[in-house]
């Protein structure tokens, strides 16, 4: 049930995109967009951490502002944070928690847009992004049903990806979006942008 208010959202969003729809991408407009990964990609395959549970995540869930400098391409920045919960069994007997865990990664990243399939109110488009990826991550030791626990909180910084090569725009100013990739934003992500910005591309036509 958690999944499903995503769906019915974007769903609705795809019956009223006609009627909402005024102008697609062109250049020197301003997109904003929000977002929510369903599925994470950077913690989709399994971990290397044999004992390691993962319990329930949320996000990843993206804002992103971007600038057609091309009536097919833009650049954007995007930020974005996801969570995740768990435990670690114990090593000699995996009936047994060891530790929970919180984790926090917080992304920052640029993102190359292109549209290689361009219709009135349909957008059929790529993307390729790089950032810095802040995690922090609070492990719990379980000691003992009587024993008082003790707490570790480590950071790690690096660099993230996200390409998504598969992905569909639906609407004209106002629009729907759905994305399938791999990287900080999700393997499958939805959600919804607005374009700033005056004239149609069509309309533009000589």
């Amino acid at each position: 049930m958690k999944l499903a208010g995503p769906y019915i959202f974007l769903f609705v969003l795809l019956l009223t995109g006609h009627a909402l729809g005024q102008c697609p991408s062109n250049k020197g407009q301003i997109e904003l967009a929000a977002n929510y990964g369903i599925i994470a990609g950077q913690h989709f395959f399994a971990t290397t951490e044999s004992n390691k549970v993962r319990e329930q995540y949320t996000g990843p869930a993206f804002g992103t502002i971007r600038y057609f400098f091309y009536n097919r391409a833009a650049l954007g920045l995007s930020a974005g944070v996801y969570n995740e919960k768990g435990h670690y069994t114990d090593i000699f007997d995996r009936s047994k928690t060891a530790s929970t865990y919180k984790e926090q990664m917080v992304t920052v990243g640029v993102e190359l847009y292109y549209v290689f399939i361009f219709r009135k109110y349909l957008e059929v488009y790529t993307i390729a992004g790089i950032g810095a990826g802040f995690t922090e991550n609070q492990v719990v030791a379980v000691t003992g049903p009587t024993s008082a626990a003790s707490t570790s909180v480590s950071r790690k910084d690096g660099i993230s990806f996200q390409y998504s090569p598969a992905c569909v725009r639906v609407g004209g100013r106002i629009g729907c979006f759905f994305e399938l990739g791999i990287g900080y934003k999700g393997l499958i992500t939805g959600g919804l942008s607005y374009k700033l910005g005056s004239g149609c591309w069509w309309r533009e036509r000589k």
